[in-house]
Parts: C-alpha cells; structure tokens; sequence
C-alpha cells in the first residue's frame, strides 16, 4: 500500500515543535494526521495481522537529526495503527524506516509492505 500525503510532520523542537504542544493541540493534531491519513484510504483495505515494513519518506526543506526525524513519524503511525493499516507501531509488528529527502516540496510517502 502506498500512501501519499501532502504535508509532512512537525518537528518535536523548535517554537512550533512537538515537545512544545499541550494536551488539547497535540490531540488535535494527531487527529489531523488520522484525517490526512484517511483521505488517502481507499475503501478496498483490509486490517494487517502481520509483520509489516513502513517506509515513511518525508521531502522537507531543512533536514532533521536522526533522533527528530523518528520522532516526527509518530503521529503518522498512531493514524496507521487506528485505521488498522499495520497491526501495532512496536517493534515486534513493524520494520520502520524513516526517509528524509531535501525538496521544495512539503510531502510525505508512506509505503506498508507485509513482511
């Protein structure tokens, strides 16, 4: 299943970053990642029982540190886990593979392969 989002996650730093989000903008914003994710879905989908890889590409203007860009990804894989495109987002369930790409353009790709 591919997956193609037009928009990419917010860092966890930064003035506007994750880490800085109360209680209230953080549930809206996951919320707003379950709705990008959705709008994406066809309805043919089935829910994954299995192992799955997730590639997760983002092509962002400034590149993050390895340890933000797996953060970034977070939101987008509680929306999967709630539309039941992958299992559960622990390691037992996934193989995840965040992707930075430097481009003008905001996007993000999500790629689920069964494992």
């Amino acid at each position: 299943m591919r997956l193609v989002i037009p928009d990419i996650p917010r860092s966890p730093n930064g003035t506007n970053g994750l880490l800085r989000m109360g209680q209230r903008a953080r549930t809206k914003y996951n919320q707003y990642w379950r709705e990008l994710v959705r709008s994406q879905i066809d309805n043919s989908h089935k829910p994954r029982h299995r192992r799955c890889a997730v590639f997760i590409s983002q092509m962002r203007r400034k590149s993050l540190d390895r340890d933000n860009l797996y953060s970034s990804c977070k939101p987008i894989l509680d929306a999967l886990v709630h539309w039941k495109l992958i299992r559960d987002d622990s390691e037992k369930w996934i193989d995840f593979q965040p992707v930075q790409v430097i481009g003008k353009e905001r996007i993000t790709i999500i790629q689920i392969v069964e494992i």
